[in-house]
C-alpha cells in the first residue's frame, strides 16, 4: 500500500492523503481488494498487522502470569490463592485448546475460501474441549514419562504447548505457513 501511495504521488503529484482516501474509497465499493485492508487515515496509515498478534501476546502473557503465579504463591496462602486458581483455570482449561484452535483455523481464510468459518462462541466452546483433550493426552504421556505427574512437569510441558501452538498460529495467520494442518 505504501508503495502504490508513493509511486501514485511521483506520477500524479497528489499528496498522500488524498490518494489513501481514493484507495480506500475504492475499496469500499468493492473496485479493488486490498491484501491488508487499512483501518483508517488519521496522522498516516496502520495496518491491521499489529492486531494480529495481538491474541499472541495475550496468552504467552497469561500463561506466563498463569507459571509464575503457580511457582511462586502456594496453594493455602488466602486470598491469593483465589488469583492462582483464576489463571490455573484460564491456563489448563482454555489456553491450550485455543492456541490449537488458531492453529488449525488461522484468521487470514475468508469465508470464501474456507467453507467452515467459525462464531466466536464456536471458538470458545471448541478451544475448553480441545484443552481438555490435550492436557489429557499430555498428562497420560507425563505419567509414563521419566518426569512423572509433578507440578513442575505439569506446568512447564503446558506452557511450552501452549508456546509452540501460539507460534504456529502466529505464523500461519500471517500467511507464512498456509498448508500446515489444512
Amino acid at each position: 500500500m505504501k508503495q502504490l501511495a508513493v509511486m501514485s504521488m511521483e506520477i500524479l503529484e497528489l499528496p498522500e492523503r488524498k490518494i489513501l482516501e481514493v484507495v480506500l474509497q475504492l475499496q469500499a465499493e468493492g473496485l479493488i481488494k486490498l491484501k491488508d485492508p487499512l483501518i483508517e487515515v488519521g496522522d498516516g496509515y496502520s495496518s491491521i498487522a499489529s492486531d494480529r498478534t495481538l491474541w499472541y501476546k495475550f496468552t504467552i502473557a497469561v500463561g506466563a502470569i498463569a507459571v509464575i503465579m503457580a511457582f511462586v504463591i502456594p496453594a493455602n496462602l488466602y486470598p491469593w490463592a483465589y488469583l492462582r486458581n483464576f489463571f490455573g483455570v484460564i491456563f489448563v482449561l482454555f489456553l491450550p485448546g485455543f492456541t490449537f484452535m488458531k492453529a488449525l483455523f488461522p484468521s487470514y481464510l475468508t469465508s470464501t475460501e474456507f467453507s467452515m468459518d467459525l462464531e466466536t462462541i464456536e471458538r470458545i466452546a471448541l478451544s475448553v474441549g480441545l484443552s481438555i483433550a490435550l492436557v489429557s493426552i499430555m498428562s497420560l504421556l507425563l505419567y509414563y514419562s521419566p518426569l512423572g505427574l509433578s507440578l513442575p512437569a505439569i506446568v512447564v510441558t503446558l506452557f511450552a504447548i501452549t508456546c509452540s501452538l501460539s507460534i504456529v498460529g502466529v505464523l500461519r495467520g500471517s500467511n507464512k505457513i498456509k498448508t500446515l494442518m489444512i
